[in-house]
């Protein structure tokens, strides 16, 4: 099918390296192109072609072009090349065309990452064939071209980036775990984002999952083999009764106990609800489920614990880059004085919705980066006096920690409520230098 086509990987970081692969096991003509030239003059492969202009002529000698999914299809190149009538590909449509086994796909605006990883340990300690790729970090390409021929249990986490420019991509299994507003910088309108989400039920071969208790899920009508998670009401899929996950198709199964769950709040019991339908549907067994369930402690930068400071806890929770995601995480700690702190580079995404919502336990907000104006524009709106900016975040925890003695504080929280590439490459890092900072004013107090 592609062999010899003349191909460009738009954009190289984690898939677009997988893309490069794969293209090359499968004996195309691989180009590459990145719109940091930096980083493209950094690249090397012999049986690669740089591309350091994308000009008209340049590329009409294109069959099509794989787009790593940080670029956006309204970018200028992209727009020019779809006015050309090439075809634009995702890296994870790509692999698609070429795995073997099943696709799972999950997306959603939230949860999407500790969803698929607790997917990917319950189908492997059933001692099933699996991978874990997509939005985790972790290239789809570069693991079909790794396990080429061999039937896998794909889990592919799903962003919109990654769907905008999908056409063909196929799931066995596809699950929609939420919606709420995000990445309008990128989507531009609400309606475009929820619009570019639902591509994932599209072509689908199996099961379509929804989150029933979602009011912009429930009520889609979807052809088809239709699975809903509930955590209130019993539906045909997984719904919680009496403190105890049941799974309802042809016949009603107890599967576990909702205590049984060590994730911290009512966010990841949703998730759960969909990891084990999932796996009820995959013909999993309830004892490796549960089990799986158990061991399960949640992920890094998801409201990880940090450490104890004079009796101030601090935790992680990078992850999270969206309003509704920060409410989920700060619900964790009804019962505590927190001190949140919020802000990171702008996705076009107002804050209203987080101080018309905080809870009584929020006592003190700090705020930085780049979207700090848009917070006290909000908090003053709303009437939220507790707050103050910080310039440098080397300097945050530091403030943070005095303003906890100050105010008898027992939390901090970083849940930034928005993306972290105003100061660095991804959450992750931002998490770790978090964290370091931590540990850094654990040594200066001598704990």
């Amino acid at each position: 099918m592609i062999k010899n086509k003349k191909v460009l990987v738009y954009g190289l970081g984690e898939s677009g390296i997988g893309a490069i692969q794969l293209l090359l096991k499968l004996k195309s003509k691989v180009f590459v192109y990145d719109d940091n030239l930096e980083a493209l003059k950094n690249y090397s492969n012999s049986k690669v072609i740089k591309i350091e202009n994308l000009t008209q002529d340049v590329l009409s000698i294109f069959n099509f072009i794989v787009v790593n999914p940080s670029v956006s299809k309204y970018s200028e190149n992209l727009k020019l090349a779809s006015i050309m009538g090439i075809k634009l590909v995702s890296e994870i449509e790509l692999a698609n065309w070429f795995c073997s086994g099943q696709v799972i796909g999950i997306t959603g605006s939230n949860g999407k990452t500790t969803t698929s990883t607790l997917t990917y340990q319950i189908f492997k300690n059933a001692n099933k064939p699996v991978a874990l790729v997509g939005n985790v970090g972790k290239s789809f390409c570069a693991s079909v071209c790794k396990n080429f021929n061999k039937k896998l249990n794909y889990v592919v986490e799903v962003s919109s980036f990654q769907l905008e420019t999908c056409s063909n991509f196929s799931c066995s299994t596809s699950a929609f775990l939420n919606f709420s507003e995000n990445h309008l910088n990128r989507h531009f309108s609400l309606d475009e984002y929820f619009k570019t989400k639902l591509k994932i039920f599209d072509n689908n071969k199996r099961y379509k999952i929804l989150n029933y208790d979602d009011v912009a899920l429930k009520n889609l009508t979807l052809k088809g083999k239709v699975f809903y998670f509930s955590k209130s009401s019993e539906v045909r899929g997984t719904f919680v009764k009496d403190n105890y996950i049941y799974f309802k198709n042809k016949k009603l199964e107890r599967v576990m106990s909702v205590s049984d769950i060590k994730l911290l709040g009512e966010h990841n019991l949703e998730n759960v609800l969909c990891a084990v339908l999932i796996c009820k549907l995959n013909k999993i067994k309830n004892e490796v489920i549960k089990e799986s369930v158990s061991n399960f402690y949640g992920l890094e930068h998801r409201i990880e614990f940090v450490d104890n400071i004079c009796g101030v806890k601090f935790y992680n929770d990078s992850k999270s880059t969206t309003i509704k995601s920060t409410l989920k995480a700060v619900d964790c700690f009804k019962e505590q004085n927190l001190l949140l702190i919020l802000g990171g580079s702008d996705k076009g995404v107002e804050f209203d919705g987080i101080f018309e919502n905080l809870p009584s336990c929020v006592k003190f907000v700090v705020c930085i980066g780049e979207v700090k104006d848009k917070i006290l524009s909000s908090a003053k709106k709303n009437n939220f006096q507790n707050l103050v900016v910080v310039e440098n975040f080397d300097y945050l925890v530091k403030k943070s920690f005095e303003i906890c003695k100050e105010q008898n504080l027992n939390v901090v929280l970083l849940s930034p409520a928005t993306a972290s590439f105003d100061m660095f490459k991804n959450f992750e890092e931002r998490g770790e230098v978090f964290k370091s900072l931590v540990w850094g004013l654990k040594d200066e107090n001598k704990i």
